[in-house]
């Protein structure tokens, strides 16, 4: 791959040299890759833990006895690539216009775009976001991706998503930053710790960096934010140091307690055989209605979470439902649980929206799906004109 780049962009100096090519595209890009050790079962990545000898999880020493890594994570820095994409005047342009023009035209009750949505009118309000300036937003999104049809062997791509883009252009190969890759074949078990690098450059991003506008003609300080962060169900709750359901209050933005009968699952109301299922005692009868629901709030989040770091008390954690304090939690831009939206083809196409239908219909579970007929787009059909 990097001397069909090269080669594409030199087409007088041909290399076969994979090393070599990659040194010159390093100078000629700016752009440099740092290589990360990781331990020998991916439990963890040492740049969370750069003084350690061995994994805090397993404890296999960190090196082979030849004193190599087992493996390596490689992180490719993104600040250099915002300052490229400010340098290019066609990208620069639509940074700046494409928040603004919403922004000038934006009308109470219609939401058209994260810009005119609560999160962001809330970061505006605290002054730390500031369309007039040109700030940019971020969509950071890793699953899971399985490689192969047998057993399991994944891989996790880690991914921003430029807000200021139009999202006719957002999601475009060529406007996707790739910073890098987690290693399978297995799940990590700290993720915090391969976030590290990201966390750390956004850190700095938020505070400004000085780079070089091309529409303005002129250096200017540009700030950078992380607004949303997004995943699948499981992938979410990993990110934001959720436990899931293991725990009583698994679902990520409300507190309603879950009851245990086969599955868990979060009631609105008392069920009718309460005798007989999981419900718990203390909570007493309930009757929640669906548009006054006990949200989580991002004060009540972090106090949670804090109190689990300092305590390690188990059964808070398996009551409130939070296994960590994540390591977004260092971004001021994050809003638990504002900034952990489900995205659109989760929420309407691959997930929710099929599994309410079979709920609806009684045809939840696998026994009684042998039951169904007709084809999904047949039922969302029905499901739309009902």
């Amino acid at each position: 791959m990097y001397t069909d780049i090269f080669n594409a962009i030199n087409p007088n100096l041909r290399t076969h040299d994979t090393r070599i090519t990659q040194k010159l595209l390093n100078l000629i890009s700016g752009i440099e890759h740092v290589r990360y050790d990781i331990c020998k079962n991916h439990c963890v990545c040492y740049a969370g833990y750069p003084n350690a000898r061995a994994c805090p999880i397993c404890n296999t020493p960190r090196h082979q006895p030849n004193g190599k890594p087992w493996d390596t994570f490689d992180y490719l820095p993104i600040t250099h690539r915002i300052k490229l994409f400010m340098s290019h005047p066609s990208y620069a342009k639509k940074f700046h216009q494409y928040p603004y023009k919403l922004w000038k035209s934006r009308q109470p009750g219609i939401l058209r775009d994260i810009w005119d949505g609560k999160l962001c009118d809330y970061l505006r309000h605290t002054r730390l976001l500031d369309h007039k300036r040109g700030d940019l937003g971020f969509f950071f999104s890793t699953d899971g991706v399985k490689l192969f049809s047998r057993g399991y062997f994944a891989v996790w791509p880690l991914i921003l998503v430029n807000y200021n883009l139009p999202p006719s252009e957002r999601f475009k190969e060529e406007n996707l930053i790739i910073f890098g890759v987690i290693p399978g074949p297995k799940q990590p078990n700290d993720m915090n710790s391969y976030l590290r690098p990201l966390i750390d450059e956004f850190k700095i991003l938020e505070k400004g960096i000085e780079v070089w506008d091309a529409i303005l003609s002129a250096q200017r300080i540009l700030h950078a934010y992380i607004l949303v962060v997004g995943g699948d169900q499981p992938a979410r709750e990993k990110l934001m140091g959720m436990m899931g359901q293991n725990s009583n209050s698994h679902c990520c933005y409300c507190l309603i307690k879950g009851v245990h009968n086969k599955h868990t699952y979060c009631p609105f109301r008392t069920p009718e055989d309460h005798d007989q299922v999981g419900v718990d005692e203390s909570v007493g009868p309930f009757n929640f209605h669906p548009q006054a629901l006990p949200l989580r709030t991002d004060t009540q989040h972090r106090c949670d979470a804090y109190h689990i770091v300092r305590t390690c008390d188990a059964e808070y954690q398996r009551q409130i439902g939070i296994k960590e304090l994540s390591i977004f939690a260092e971004l001021r831009s994050i809003v638990f649980p504002w900034s952990f939206s489900i995205d659109i083809m989760h929420l309407f196409y691959d997930n929710v929206v099929k599994k309410m239908y079979d709920h609806w219909r009684g045809k939840f579970f696998t026994a009684e799906k042998t039951e169904q007929a007709g084809t999904w787009s047949e039922k969302f059909k029905v499901l739309l004109i009902s």
